[in-house]
């Protein structure tokens, strides 16, 4: 079928150079939001808007585009790494797309979640029932909340959810993370591509985190395209692990083999779903269906009955963790759903450790 334009107006009668007549308003907008990122960025380092210090270290893990690369699992795998040195970790998060609207939100004590997804974001709730004795604390001005939580839970390490461009708030680690299997899209900033930054703009990094290495054949293509801005900055590579699933409502959890030669639906509605596909068909099933939903859905009881129609035949319906918490409030009797658990490691990259113990990198 051809696209249209409007009425009367397709695109095949506009000849070869239709669509560059299409994308122009785009890339013109997109050249518009590089003008002001890199205005934004100059203010800051002239010191017309200040960056502000808290009073305790504080890590950043963001990235350069929007959609899934791997911040979640990641921030996961540090919380608990810093919680075993003996460090008080607070996780904060912007809480995107949360209907709160306080300025704070205090999302868990460390000791499971005492909001609903609805208020903070699928994100910050999922951190919330994952992070055992870390608290989790959500709103958009993070040096305030970073504020809020040395008076209230005297944190010695504050890891920043989703923080790379969150200039305002002097990070001593800014970790930025590379997926490996969609880097930088089509190349273009938003809102043509995914960029959020120049490629340029990795130099404020105080590490390169590539994600989903095993995933990816191209590797050394996406190194010597940014090697210009990698510098000597150190590497490493974050891949992910299935661990098992767990049941939507109950929380049973059950091993990889629930699934093997099994005909499944997989449900996502995440940044990147073909990585979660690719994850669920090595792990044997005999057959998976996709039902695929853009990032960050808002899910409603008639999208859950086409899932439920959709699985109709199927052994089990698997979707992710932050989607299962969105969609465990349609479970009734009769329906079950199963999350896949991932877990993040670091698989290559010396000293990792020794990397986070680090102290001020600093804002570049």
């Amino acid at each position: 079928m051809e696209p249209w334009l409007g009425k009367g107006k397709r695109i095949a009668n506009w000849g070869p150079g239709a669509k560059n007549i299409l994308f122009f308003p785009l890339t013109l907008l997109s050249f518009v939001f590089l003008m002001a990122v890199f205005l934004r960025v100059f203010l800051y380092r002239a010191g017309i808007f200040t960056t502000q210090k808290l009073n305790c270290k504080v890590v950043s893990v963001g990235n350069l585009t929007v959609g899934g690369t791997g911040k979640t699992p990641l921030i996961l795998a540090m919380a608990k790494q810093f919680r075993d040195l003996g460090e008080r970790v607070v996780v904060i998060s912007r809480g995107y797309k949360g209907r709160k609207k306080e300025k704070i939100t205090i999302a868990s004590q460390g000791d499971g979640p005492l909001v609903s997804w609805e208020e903070v974001g699928e994100e910050p709730f999922l951190l919330a029932d994952r992070c055992e004795g870390v608290p989790v604390l959500v709103g958009k001005n993070r040096y305030e909340v970073g504020r809020f939580a040395l008076e209230n839970f005297r944190p010695t390490v504050i890891l920043l959810d989703d923080g790379f461009q969150h200039l305002k708030l002097f990070r001593d680690l800014n970790v930025l993370l590379i997926d490996c299997t969609a880097p930088f899209g089509n190349g273009y900033l938003l809102p043509r591509g995914p960029l959020r930054e120049p490629l340029s703009h990795i130099k404020r990094a105080s590490a390169i985190v590539f994600s989903r290495v095993s995933q990816s054949k191209n590797l050394q293509q996406i190194k010597q395209k940014i090697e210009p801005w990698i510098e000597e900055k150190p590497v490493f590579h974050l891949n992910f692990f299935p661990m098992g699933f767990v049941s939507i409502g109950t929380k049973k959890e059950e091993d990889l083999t629930l699934v093997k030669g099994k005909k499944i639906l997989a449900v996502s509605g995440i940044g990147n779903p073909f990585n979660f596909h690719q994850t669920l068909l090595k792990l044997g099933p005999q057959e998976v269906l996709e039902k695929v939903f853009p990032d960050h859905y808002f899910y409603s009881r008639r999208d859950f009955k086409k899932i439920l129609d959709a699985g109709k035949g199927m052994d089990c319906i698997i979707t992710t963790e932050k989607d299962g918490v969105k969609l465990e409030r349609f479970l009734g009797k009769g329906s079950s759903l199963w999350a896949l658990r991932i877990e993040g490691r670091i698989t290559e990259g010396e000293e990792w450790m020794d990397f986070l113990t680090k102290n001020n990198h600093g804002f570049e």
